[in-house]
């Protein structure tokens, strides 16, 4: 019935005030923060309850409403009694008919408002950016592994762990795909003890070892790994002497 008394009310004329869905109550437009930290109006409803109205002289209006939200559908108006705090979503659809044109068109309006106080959104962190990448201990391209070591009966040797994984397969095969060649095209993996007669190793290697006796103080087992853009020259680890030669595969 109310749909047929639309229609004959409407009856050859067009449709006025047609300006969208308004809000009637206890009402108040204030500033809230956008993720973007931008101020824009927003529509706070301080006191229920309250109405919201679309413009009037449609044929039918349909709402759509959110879940929890209680109100009383009277056509162009609904008055909401109970809602969360917190942004409501709604929207309303409308039947327009201009007789004249014999035609019929659907409009949508929507609106967002706040019940209650509006709690500023977090701003999204800043990214962390990274952690600046060590100097390479050798500024040569490709590579390089030296162990420094100890070889006198009653120093600090290798441990057993050490030992097993310096010398396993896993970093053989590892050694093989990533490292960078000699002349003799082995990869270039080096152990030596720290009272190596240094005349004996070519100019990389000389630099490698240089990085020892700057940086060690002595100490050994100690590790230099270098790819030419970054590295780590420090005490070799007791375990995750693979892993660690990883971080800086190019």
């Amino acid at each position: 019935m109310r749909y047929v008394l639309a229609l004959l009310l409407c009856a050859g004329r067009l449709f006025a005030g047609d300006d969208g869905l308004h809000l009637k109550g206890d009402i108040d437009v204030v500033k809230i923060d956008k993720v973007i930290v931008v101020k824009e109006d927003r529509t706070v409803v301080r006191s229920l309850p309250f109405k919201v109205t679309a413009p009037p002289g449609a044929a039918d209006y349909r709402w759509t409403v959110p879940a929890g939200v209680v109100f009383s559908d009277l056509g162009d108006t609904i008055e909401i009694t109970a809602a969360a705090k917190g942004e409501v979503s709604l929207s309303a659809r409308r039947l327009l008919i201009d007789f004249d044109k014999k035609t019929t068109t659907f409009k949508v309006d929507s609106i967002i408002f706040n019940v209650g106080d509006v709690t500023p959104p977090t701003p999204p962190k800043p990214p962390v950016p990274d952690p600046p990448k060590p100097p390479a201990p050798v500024p040569v391209k490709g590579l390089r592994v030296l162990v420094v070591q100890e070889d006198t009966t009653g120093a600090k040797l290798l441990s057993i762990a050490q030992s097993r994984e310096l010398n396993s397969q896993a970093m053989f095969d590892y050694a093989k795909a990533k490292f960078a060649r000699g002349l003799d095209g082995t990869p270039e993996f080096k152990k030596v003890d720290k009272d190596v007669n240094i005349a004996n190793l070519n100019d990389v290697w000389k630099q490698f070892f240089a990085d020892w006796q700057k940086n060690a103080n002595g100490s050994v087992p100690w590790i230099v790994v270098s790819n030419g853009d970054t590295g780590f020259s420090g005490p070799l680890p007791e375990t995750g002497i693979l892993d660690l030669i990883r971080r800086y595969e190019q």
